[in-house]
């Protein structure tokens, strides 16, 4: 069974690779990132750790978890990245757009079709920028042939730029988004391997 790897947020926090008319991430986003990444944890890294001893419990919900298989790891990693990361971007619009409804008092139609249209933008963007992600660190990970940190840093720069090429930033924006990518992906890296 393929389990996902952790996704870290890449972006500079400035919104340099939304698209037009999408809005910048905000504090709770680059949050939820982080949280993601450091509760879903790889299945190879479970096996690897030592058996604890201690009495510790808690109140969890059961979890839920859709598998695709598209008869490539590399595809089913991309999509299931997409498909995830996606949704949460769509939630993050609708919890927004829900609060200021309810904060404003009014409800319009044309208030929940403009929300159904950026909940779609937004999640097709977040999507989109974590399946490259997915990607290009499986990616990496094949060609070196080495499961380390490094593959989060080389795959979150190389997402970096590319994301950035591909929103016809400068020569300075792309090199600086690459930077903030790889150095993002490579702390949740680490802070994942902590936990």
């Amino acid at each position: 069974m393929l389990v996902r790897r952790p996704l870290p947020a890449e972006t500079d926090g400035a919104g340099g690779w939304a698209p037009q008319g999408a809005t910048a991430p905000g504090p709770f986003f680059f949050f939820f990132f982080f949280f993601f990444s450091l509760t879903i944890t790889n299945k190879r890294e479970e096996e690897r750790r030592m058996p604890r001893g201690g009495f510790s419990g808690s109140i969890s919900s059961p979890r839920f978890d859709v598998a695709i298989d598209m008869g490539n790891p590399f595809l089913n990693r991309t999509v299931d990245g997409f498909l995830k990361i996606g949704a949460v971007g769509a939630c993050k619009v609708a919890a927004e757009d829900t609060f200021d409804c309810l904060h404003r008092g009014d409800v319009s139609k044309h208030k929940l079709e403009h929300m159904l249209k950026k909940m779609c933008k937004e999640g097709a963007y977040w999507g989109t920028v974590a399946g490259v992600y997915v990607g290009m660190e499986y990616g990496v990970e094949r060609i070196r042939g080495r499961h380390d940190w490094k593959n989060a840093m080389i795959g979150g720069a190389l997402s970096g730029a590319l994301i950035s090429a591909a929103s016809n930033n400068h020569k300075d924006k792309i090199i600086k988004d690459a930077i903030t990518g790889g150095a993002v992906a490579t702390a949740v890296e680490f802070i994942n391997y902590l936990t």
